[in-house]
């Protein structure tokens, strides 16, 4: 199946709201991950094992950025458009729904547009393999974690998710044209790094892995920011 684009939408699981933005609970951004690699690079990027690259911290200050950026995690469900869907209704939503997956959402934390500091190479892992919807009875109930270097940090349930998958389908399709292999990431729950007092955020040499109820689980390793 040929991934599309990646559509990602922000504040999505009820704790990660008040945490990372005053914003209101009804309140939903989206915006879009463009695919720029090549076929291969494509596969190997979304569909198998692929190590995490970690910012080399000294090149944001050399591009002329006052702040250092580092590397945190998001564990999310992720959605996978099954046909062509515009202006869909909630009630039908889950009709343009293929199945689901597992969403590693690696983002680079600081100032700049969402879109860049999620879009790096190595990062929107998505896999290792797709569910169809008809194996997942409620993807509003699965339980969903992350660990890093065996430490669990996220520890949550999709039940606690803001807006349903048939709320976010009907929600993008009044914008924007969904096509098969599109992928939507529904959001995180809490335990990112960055709310941790002190933050944590990912170094080369962390393990991260991940799991979400009846979608199977998936390990990446983080390495060195290649030149």
């Amino acid at each position: 199946m040929e991934r599309k684009t990646r559509k990602e939408l922000a504040l999505d699981l009820s704790a990660v709201a008040p945490s990372h933005n005053p914003l209101p609970r009804d309140w939903e951004a989206a915006f879009r991950n463009p695919e720029t690699k090549s076929e291969s690079q494509h596969v190997d990027a979304v569909t198998k094992k692929k190590d995490l690259e970690v910012p080399r911290r000294q090149l944001w200050t050399e591009l002329g950025y006052s702040q250092q950026q580092v590397l945190d995690w998001e564990a999310e469900l992720a959605i996978v458009i099954g046909r062509p869907a515009k202006h869909v209704s909630k009630e039908n939503a889950l009709d343009y729904v293929a199945g689901y997956s597992m969403g590693l959402d690696m983002t680079i934390r600081g100032p700049e547009l969402q879109s860049f500091r999620k879009s790096v190479d190595t990062y929107a892992v998505c896999g290792p393999w797709m569910v169809t919807k008809d194996e997942i009875a409620d993807p509003q109930n699965l339980k969903c974690w992350l660990k890093v270097n065996g430490v669990t940090r996220q520890n949550s349930s999709t039940n606690q998710m803001i807006f349903g998958v048939r709320t976010l389908v009907s929600y993008l399709s009044q914008f924007m044209t969904l096509l098969p292999g599109d992928v939507i990431s529904t959001g995180t729950p809490p335990g990112v790094g960055l709310g941790f007092k002190p933050p944590i955020f990912m170094k080369a040499g962390d393990v991260v892995e991940l799991g979400i109820e009846g979608l199977g689980e998936s390990k990446q390793n983080a390495v060195a920011w290649s030149k």
